[in-house]
């Protein structure tokens, strides 16, 4: 039977490779396109560069898959790949784990003056609103003050979506678009943006409109 490598990038948000095992799944697609195709898994602790070798697929075309790679803590990071024979086929995608809000317990935050002029931007121009109890504790605060108060898990999610807005390849660096926080809650946050950010995203090509039926 044909097969074929796949070499994929395993690391977190902030670009460091996982410390725990990570399980990689793989599973042919139904039809057609996963014709040649078996499931395969396999697990690996402590790589940022991982190459599964041996993968069954279909000579010629290829086989494409379901790819799903997961670790403690983390949320599951999924893409398809299309796994062609006697190569190293390069994943379509890298695995970056974002870590599950609910996990979080405590994290090494960065010190306040350690954030970057942008974040800083975003807590000194906050104009904190209060839309369920959890968030009147940081109504008024602003600043290192407002930092502070956010605790583990709020400051987890100011870091994670900020780190993600600062991706120039995924995001286009929409960080710098972002004037000042309005809600920051363990999952999601809300702020203000500069008049030119919708225009930005419609004209770019990393982002696409959302059809009127789900925006609803």
């Amino acid at each position: 039977m044909p097969t074929g490598n796949l070499v994929v990038q395993l690391a977190d948000v902030a670009g460091k490779s996982m410390r725990g095992r990570v399980q990689i799944d793989l599973q042919r697609l139904q039809g057609e396109p996963g014709t040649g195709g078996e499931s395969v898994e396999v697990s690996a602790a402590a790589v940022t560069d991982l190459t599964i070798t041996r993968i069954p697929c279909r000579g010629g075309p290829g086989t494409l898959y379901k790819v799903s790679a997961s670790t403690e803590h983390y949320r599951t990071y999924s893409f398809f790949q299309l796994v062609r024979e006697n190569r190293d086929n390069t994943a379509s995608d890298d695995v970056e784990f974002w870590v599950k809000p609910g996990d979080v317990t405590g994290i090494r935050a960065p010190a306040f003056d350690d954030l970057s002029r942008s974040v800083r931007r975003m807590l000194h121009n906050a104009s904190m609103a209060t839309a369920k109890a959890e968030d009147r504790d940081l109504v008024g605060a602003s600043g290192a003050t407002l930092y502070r108060r956010f605790g583990p898990l709020r400051k987890a999610c100011l870091l994670n979506i900020a780190t993600k807005l600062a991706h120039a390849t995924t995001t286009g660096n929409c960080l710098s678009s972002i004037e000042g926080l309005l809600l920051c809650r363990q999952d999601r946050l809300f702020a203000k943006v500069k008049p030119t950010l919708p225009e930005r995203l419609r004209r770019s090509r990393l982002f696409t409109s959302a059809k009127a039926s789900d925006q609803n």
